[in-house]
């Protein structure tokens, strides 16, 4: 039964998109128990691309970002982020996490040594000019 909270135990939306603690149960042995079952990350591109035909943006792996963890500008709708400090930030919910925090805005922060089983990175590159 879904409900209308931010902890819903499924996203019928995400669903088709990423993987969440909703939908992310696995049967391999270095999963995590959680809800009663084991839960962990998946293969990419198990689900839908999105419009621009990007997969797994959302969910399945924190992605560390670019920028250091700091206060954004209070007017800014796309913020670049703090250039310095002792924190990393990381984006994009993952598989263990509700499916409220599978979103590029929601962001958390670590040192840049941190790790966690489930937190990447995703490698990109510039179009050639």
């Amino acid at each position: 039964m879904i409900t209308n909270t931010l902890y819903d135990p499924v996203d019928p939306n995400l669903d088709l998109i990423g993987w969440y603690r909703g939908n992310s149960e696995v049967t391999y042995s270095q999963g995590f128990s959680l809800d009663g079952k084991t839960k962990g990350t998946h293969a990419a591109k198990g689900k839908a691309a999105n419009a621009w035909g990007l997969h797994d943006m959302a969910s399945n792996v924190w992605e560390w970002a670019w920028d250091r963890y700091g206060t954004y500008p209070g007017d800014s709708t796309d913020p670049q982020g703090a250039v310095s400090g002792s924190s990393r930030v990381y984006r994009g919910g993952s598989c263990l996490n509700y499916a409220l925090n599978a979103r590029g805005a929601r962001r958390g922060y670590d040192t840049p040594d941190g790790r966690g089983s489930d937190l990447g990175a995703r490698l990109a590159r510039s179009r050639q000019q």
